[in-house]
Order: C-alpha cells, then sequence, then structure tokens
C-alpha cells in the first residue's frame, strides 16, 4: 500500500559536454500530461537549434510513462533516461535532454550513458518533495477556542490551507492520513468536544 511519493523539489538546468557534444537537461514538476507536453514545447523552443531535444516524463496518478528518442537510434536516449526516473523512484517528473553534436559519434553506449547521466546529475542537483497521503479537515469552533487550538496545530505536522472568522472559527488544515486520527481526538479533548470536524477531500500533500 503506497503512502506516498517522490517529485522533483525544484526546476533544474544541468549541464556537461562529452567528446564535444554539449548536453543540457532542464527537469520539472509536472502533475498532468499536458504540463509534461507544454514544458517539453517550451524546452524545444529554448533549442530550437539543437540537435537533438531527447525526452522523458513519469505521472503519479493516472499512472503514465512517455519518452522520445528524437532522432537518436532507437533506445539510446528517452528509454535510459525514463529508466533513470524509475532506478530513483521518482514521479511528477519530466525531463528534457538537449544534444548539440560536437562531431564524434558517441556510439549506442555512449549515448545510453550521456542522456542517463543528464538526468541524473539533475535529479541530485534538484532533490525530493515528499508527498504524503493527506487530508483535508474544515474545523469548526467557538472564537475562544483559537488560541488552544492554535498552540496544538504549532506543535503538530500540518498544513494551513485558510481560516475564516464568521460566527464561528472555520479552519481548514492538511493533514497525513496516517495522523488524522489521533488529531482529531486530541482536538476534541482539547475543546471538551465543542468542535466540529468535517473532511473537505483527500490526496497528497507535502509538509515541512
Amino acid at each position: 500500500m503506497h503512502t506516498g511519493y517522490k517529485e522533483p523539489a525544484y526546476s533544474v538546468v544541468t549541464r556537461f559536454t562529452e567528446k564535444k557534444s554539449r548536453f543540457i537537461t532542464n527537469i520539472a514538476a509536472v502533475r498532468r500530461e499536458d504540463e509534461a507536453k507544454a514544458f517539453i514545447e517550451r524546452i524545444k523552443q529554448k533549442y530550437p537549434d539543437a540537435t537533438h531535444n531527447c525526452t522523458a516524463y513519469r505521472l503519479w496518478y493516472p499512472r503514465i510513462e512517455r519518452f522520445s528518442d528524437d532522432g537518436e537510434p532507437a533506445g539510446t536516449a528517452g528509454m535510459p533516461m525514463l529508466e533513470v526516473m524509475k532506478k530513483e523512484d521518482v514521479y511528477n517528473i519530466c525531463a528534457v535532454v538537449t544534444r548539440y553534436f560536437g562531431g564524434v559519434l558517441l556510439g549506442g553506449g555512449g549515448l545510453i550513458r550521456a542522456y542517463s547521466r543528464g538526468v541524473s546529475e539533475a535529479i541530485n542537483e534538484s532533490g525530493f518533495a515528499v508527498r504524503l497521503e493527506s487530508v483535508t479537515l474544515l474545523l469548526i469552533f467557538e472564537y475562544n477556542g483559537y488560541s488552544i487550538v492554535d498552540r496544538f496545530l504549532d506543535n503538530t505536522v500540518h498544513n494551513r490551507v485558510s481560516c475564516s472568522f464568521n460566527q464561528k472559527v472555520e479552519l481548514t488544515i492538511s493533514v497525513r492520513s496516517l495522523e488524522r486520527a489521533s488529531i482529531e481526538q486530541k482536538l476534541k479533548d482539547l475543546l471538551r468536544g465543542n468542535i466540529e470536524i468535517r473532511e473537505i477531500s483527500s490526496g497528497f500533500d507535502s509538509f515541512k
């Protein structure tokens, strides 16, 4: 049972030269296939004179994996890029490795190593953001309970989504699914049951 996954923490650009060929790797976190396609198109427009713009992306949900060799010999670019992503167990990632041919052939093995290196170095530089199974809760309680709830949440791993002061305080938070039951019980104990807790949604979130 999955409780979370990794995705790139930052968009990065890395470069290296191999036997006079210049390789430029761009990676980004994407959540949908249309975002991946748009990112690929932007990079291709950025390097319109490149010899190749090879691509790979991998999405968590729905599970999608795509790659393109963009004119390199079959199996020497896109697939090795995707294999690095799978080895790192990272999702919601799109990578474009741009090559400017330097006049020296690298051979099949050399190409596989070069395109793999490009993605590996970019992932290492980006680092990971871990997204965990989460639930978004709406907390509704009296004004005199705000300071109590605020102090408790300051010592609890969560993300505050919104807060409004109407007839009662309405505070929306995101918490890790595995900790939901204990957080709800503690809030009820602190406010002696004078709190309403509604589930708004569930999904994945990053927590500091």
